[in-house]
Parts: structure tokens; sequence; C-alpha cells
């Protein structure tokens, strides 16, 4: 799933959907994609059996379509896990997607129940995160030390 209209394409070749835009990230996961443009907007593509693209369903992409729930928040990083992507606001401000199977996202929720949208993760609410992570079963968030 490299962005293009046809899998049987094997030369390598602009991204037209991404033409435009100014790329400062890119995180790949268990066949998916995404990518996070300089004014904060993010692209996902690929598989989406969980609904880690975040487009609202679990119909895959061939191509980048931006994810229309994050609009109008300023998106700084990304991350994909293996079924599950985590994103990260200027302000510190973490949401995840995807498959919950093992609590990766972070909700506090049931751990057998897909986010086919980004949802924001509150319980580091009160907290400065300065880094996220995410691997096949499990996330992360550095977050900044505070001696009280």
């Amino acid at each position: 799933m490299l962005g293009r209209q046809n899998s049987e394409d094997v030369v390598t070749a602009e991204i037209q959907e991404l033409r435009d835009e100014q790329i400062v990230q890119i995180s790949c996961g268990g066949e998916y994609s995404l990518a996070l443009t300089r004014s904060g907007d993010v692209f996902a593509w690929g598989s989406n059996n969980q609904g880690q693209l975040g487009h609202g369903g679990r119909r895959g992409s061939r191509v980048p379509k931006r994810i229309d729930v994050l609009a109008g928040k300023k998106i700084v990083k990304i991350v994909a896990g293996w079924k599950h992507t985590m994103y990260m606001t200027d302000t510190g401000v973490l949401y995840a997607a995807g498959f919950n199977f093992k609590g990766q996202l972070g909700l506090g929720i049931d751990t057998n129940i897909d986010q086919l949208v980004p949802v924001e993760i509150t319980f580091l609410s009160e907290k400065r995160v300065l880094m996220i992570g995410a691997g096949a079963n499990h996330s992360f968030a550095v977050v900044a030390y505070e001696n009280k």
C-alpha cells in the first residue's frame, strides 16, 4: 500500500494525493502508513481492519486521505503501532485510534473496543507530554518530570 491506485505498480513515483503538501514526518504500522504535514494535518492509507486509519470505518484506502476528525488540531507527532495510531498536538494533547485488544490506546475502557476515529487520551491531560511511541501491542508517552 504505497499510496498508489493500483497495487500492481512497482515503479517508485510521487504520491499524487500528497503532491501539494509539505510532509514533515512519516510513520508506518502493520500494512498502513501515515504522513504528517507542516500545517499539522495527518493523512493515512493502507489496511484499516481495526480503524487504525482514523477515517471512521474499517474500509482501507489505497491512497492517502486526510483524517478529518483531527482538523483544527495542530498535530506535531504521529506514531503507528501494529494496528493502532497515536497523535500528539502542539499543546501535548494525545489522541489514539484503532486496535485496543491489549489496552494499547490508553483509554481505560474495555480492551475489546476498537476506536474507528481518533479519541482523546484524557488520563495524561494534567501532564506535559514530550514524546510518544507505539509498538505491536503497546504505546508509551514520556512526560515532563515535576518536582513537588
